[in-house]
């Protein structure tokens, strides 16, 4: 062989080796000519470039052997350099498959002074050779790979009839070719698709007698559905049962994993519908790993779900629970079980169940337990929540909510708290009137940084408006702990809510229990504003009074009649009027009274005369004359 064609020859080796290495773990002697998710490289930038390489190589190789070709008619070897040229051709759909799929890929092979063949026209050009080899070389030596690789490259181009015929033609003329297990998956996989699971079922059996290949586990399971859809499903466990028990839970290959779990999985519907619900735990327990059987009851769960077969998901799910209380799936099996009973209305059940799930997420570790709680609980406390709110009177979801409520909130991060729930706990202990755990609940929650600034305000405010109907129902308006305690939450309030919808009304009352502890200058301090300026009547006459009989109460009767006579001239009430200035007299004749005890006899008398004058039709008059 002349030295130029050895390079050629080894160059295209060399493209196959690097394209090819991965096929002895696929499926015949090329792999399928298609991207799967572990070539979309995370770092686009080096795959493109690493393929422009490649393409850069193919090329070349392609070009020369094409070149070498017009000269070796009828030589030994036109064959096999054929058989390379085809390889060549399909490393290069692959290469061509990667810058189908990534749109701005021509922009930059422009640039790089390439031009991009599409996978399609690179496939076209394998499947002439392989034709060719077919023909013109009936007995070339690797005949049976030409016959896989050109089934491969009609099924990649959709000519799905041409494809099945090529695999039927080397099953029947290459029966000693390691391709032979490969060969049938493929065309099995072929007639199955189609739904002709009789022929498909016919392909796959054969594999049987090639138990040491690749394809043997395979052959085994795509059977296994073809039985299925044969309504032969007890055939149809026993070949994934063989696929289990050939593909060990501790195998380092990741596709036996795979196959063992999907297996699994397919299991749960085969037997779903044949074994009866209370022999499933202890089918599976006997096929599987304690962490498979986790997932597999899960997944019966789902099942009998979508079949609305409620009642008997409670069986496996519960045996399950029973038999493996710490499983990693226990989380998931309580939530099923929550959620399953819930739906039978088995409430009592369902308040057992979420006791259970919550004292078990408590002494876990991992996070997913807390967050499947969390969610399950939030999503039966609403939904008896609206059910209470549409009937009030329907006091047995009000007792559940609560429960639910309980249960949820005494689970609680104290790094990071629900006060989204603990104030809808608080909302509901409102309505049920009882106050004082509505209004610890309420502050709890208004204690709470993440809470939005509207719902702060309003568990504040009603942590304040609890306190109040609390004392009221109780009959201690005039305990000292609660009326300080009101105290301390109206002042967070105008300290934390300037602009808050209560912020006067809650000034006031802290005015009034200064007024009633006999703090009577903070709350003159505070009242005075109301006095003088509220636009609030009622709050502005309270103000009004309070202050008086804070005066009263000093002997202050200077600033009675001073006060008096201002409100009166405030007020359009002519019984107001009346009044204020009836305080006025009784406050000026209380202060001569108060002031003669110090003035001689003939100040005194003046005072007396003067007051007469002033108020000459009032009772008090007659009185200071006499």
């Amino acid at each position: 062989m002349k030295t130029e064609l050895k390079k050629i020859i080894a160059l295209g080796l060399l493209i196959s080796s690097t394209a090819f290495s991965a096929a002895e773990n696929t499926k015949g002697l090329l792999p399928e000519v298609k991207l799967n998710s572990d070539n979309e490289d995370v770092n686009q930038q080096t795959a493109f470039k690493s393929e422009v390489l490649i393409t850069k190589a193919e090329n070349k190789a392609i070009d020369s052997l094409v070149q070498i070709l017009k000269k070796k008619k009828g030589a030994a070897d036109e064959a096999d350099l054929n058989y390379r040229l085809a390889e060549l051709y399909m490393r290069r759909a692959k290469s061509g498959r990667f810058f189908d799929l990534n749109e701005k890929s021509n922009l930059k092979l422009n640039k790089l002074g390439m031009q991009s063949q599409k996978s399609i026209e690179s496939l076209k050009s394998a499947i002439a050779i392989y034709n060719k080899i077919e023909k013109d070389f009936p007995k070339y030596n690797d005949m049976a790979a030409v016959l896989f690789n050109n089934a491969l490259a009609h099924l990649q181009t959709k000519q799905t009839e041409r494809s099945k015929d090529l695999y039927n033609k080397l099953i029947a003329e290459h029966s000693k070719s390691n391709l032979i297990p490969d060969a049938l998956l493929e065309v099995g996989e072929i007639y199955y698709n189609q739904q002709s699971f009789s022929v498909a079922l016919e392909k796959f059996q054969k594999i049987d007698a090639y138990p040491k290949s690749k394809a043997y586990p395979y052959g085994l399971y795509k059977s296994a559905w073809c039985l299925y859809n044969l309504k032969q499903t007890d055939a149809g466990v026993q070949k994934l049962l063989s696929v289990v028990k050939n593909n060990p839970a501790d195998s380092t290959d990741q596709k036996k994993y795979n196959l063992r779990k999907e297996s699994l999985r397919d299991l749960t519907l085969f037997v779903g519908e044949s074994v009866p619900p209370q022999e499933l735990f202890a089918f599976f327990s006997r096929i599987t790993t304690e962490n498979e059987l986790g997932e597999v009851i899960m997944n019966l769960a789902h099942l009998y779900e979508s079949h609305s077969r409620f009642k008997e998901i409670s069986i496996f799910v519960k045996e399950f629970i029973d038999k493996y209380p710490k499983n990693i799936n226990a989380a998931k099996a309580y939530s099923t079980l929550i959620e399953t009973n819930e739906t039978l209305k088995q409430r009592d059940t369902v308040i057992s169940y979420m006791k259970k799930m919550g004292d078990f997420c408590k002494t876990e570790i991992n996070t997913e337990c807390k967050t499947e709680f969390r969610k399950v609980s939030l999503d039966i406390s609403k939904k008896w929540w609206d059910i209470w709110l549409k009937n009030k009177k329907h006091t047995e979801f009000s007792k559940l909510t609560e429960q639910a409520f309980e249960i949820l909130l005494s689970q609680e991060d104290s790094s990071a708290p629900d006060s989204t729930s603990r104030y809808a706990y608080a909302e509901l202990l409102f309505q049920q009137e009882k106050f004082e755990l509505a209004g610890t609940n309420y502050e709890q929650a208004s204690t709470n940084k993440s809470l939005d600034k509207t719902k702060a305000h309003d568990a504040l405010y009603g942590a304040l408006f609890s306190l109040e109907k609390q004392m009221e129902k109780e009959q201690k308006t005039e305990d000292a702990l609660l009326v300080e305690k009101q105290k301390n939450l109206a002042l967070r309030y105008i300290s934390e809510f300037k602009n808050g919808e209560h912020f006067e009304s809650l000034q006031f009352k802290l005015g009034f229990i200064a007024y009633k502890q006999q703090d009577y200058d903070v709350s003159l301090k505070a009242l005075a504003p109301f006095a003088s300026a509220a636009k609030n009547k009622d709050l502005r006459t309270k103000a009004e009074d309070i202050i008086l009989d804070i005066y009263n109460i000093k002997k202050d009767y200077i600033n009675i009649q001073k006060f008096a006579e201002v409100a009166a001239t405030k007020s359009s009430d002519e019984a107001r009027k009346k009044s204020l200035n009836q305080m006025m007299e009784e406050a000026h004749y209380s202060q001569i009274q108060t002031d003669s005890a110090t003035l001689d006899t003939q100040k005194r008398i003046t005072l007396l005369k003067e007051f007469s004058t002033k108020h000459k039709n009032s009772k008090l008059s007659q009185d200071a004359l006499w």
